[in-house]
């Protein structure tokens, strides 16, 4: 079986400057890392420290965030965070449907998978519960019928497990819509089913994986061969126990690597 790479989401250092990131990524022995885009704030110096620290490391740049498909989300700001991708050699985008109109949003994606296509980048549409697009099959749903072959799926452990998701069903998902997944891990249930709750567990309640009750081990083994895996643990409680962000990646890799050896993946 093809060794996973295993990254570092941009959100787990989200207190982290881009360049200080992928120093501390690349420190803590990530193969990758994801960058989040402020495309109000990120300029030429930006990009220049980034790829600067990329060729220093080594270290490869699997995705980038967050491409909103939202009315108020102009077409030039997803232009923008593209570019921005494809000058720091981004593999996929991190794309999130709020539209209800299922019809719009394949639209726009379709849009946008042209567009990503010429950099070098793949869209990959995130499901949960709090968005507009909720589940793993809306969102195969979405991206079928924007009929792009740029296109692809992110599974969130944590968001398919809270949409009513079971790990058996990646076994039906044709894995060249599978660019890439992200893992965590938390309690089997949430506090409530209150998309507020969903919301806060998302954002700050997350755990490593292996500390909670999530069968993230079967999620991994039902992921494609090969298919790298993000590391996204938002979490006060992590924070607190490592305010030093590369502190924080070292212990993220380390249980993560130690997780996935257990379980095979």
């Amino acid at each position: 079986m093809p060794k996973r790479e295993i990254a570092l989401s941009s959100r787990t250092l989200a207190d982290a400057a881009p360049a200080e990131l992928i120093e501390a990524a690349a420190a803590a022995g990530f193969d990758a890392a994801g960058l989040w885009i402020d495309a109000g704030r990120w300029d030429a110096t930006t990009t220049r420290s980034v790829r600067e620290r990329l060729s220093d490391t080594g270290l490869q740049v699997l995705d980038v965030e967050v491409l909103s498909l939202a009315a108020d989300v102009t077409d030039t700001t997803l232009e923008r965070i593209l570019e921005i991708g494809g000058a720091v050699g981004a593999r996929n985008a991190l794309v999130i449907g709020m539209d209800p109109d299922p019809g719009r949003t394949a639209d726009r994606f379709a849009w946008l998978c042209e567009r990503a296509d010429l950099h070098g980048i793949r869209p990959a549409l995130e499901f949960m519960r709090f968005t507009a697009v909720r589940t793993l099959e809306e969102a195969l749903g979405i991206v079928q019928r924007a009929g792009h072959p740029a296109g692809g799926v992110l599974v969130d452990a944590l968001h398919l497990i809270r949409s009513g998701g079971r790990p058996a069903e990646l076994e039906s998902v044709d894995p060249k819509l599978l660019p890439y997944a992200q893992i965590c891990d938390a309690p089997a249930s949430a506090a409530d089913d209150a998309l507020t709750t969903l919301v806060h567990e998302a954002l700050e309640g997350r755990l490593l994986p292996g500390e909670g009750a999530l069968p993230v081990a079967e999620i991994v083994s039902r992921l494609p061969d090969g298919c790298p895996i993000s590391c996204e643990i938002l979490s006060k409680d992590l924070r607190t126990r490592f305010p030093d962000p590369g502190a924080r990646a070292r212990a993220v890799f380390e249980t993560t690597r130690r997780f996935l050896e257990a379980a095979g993946g």
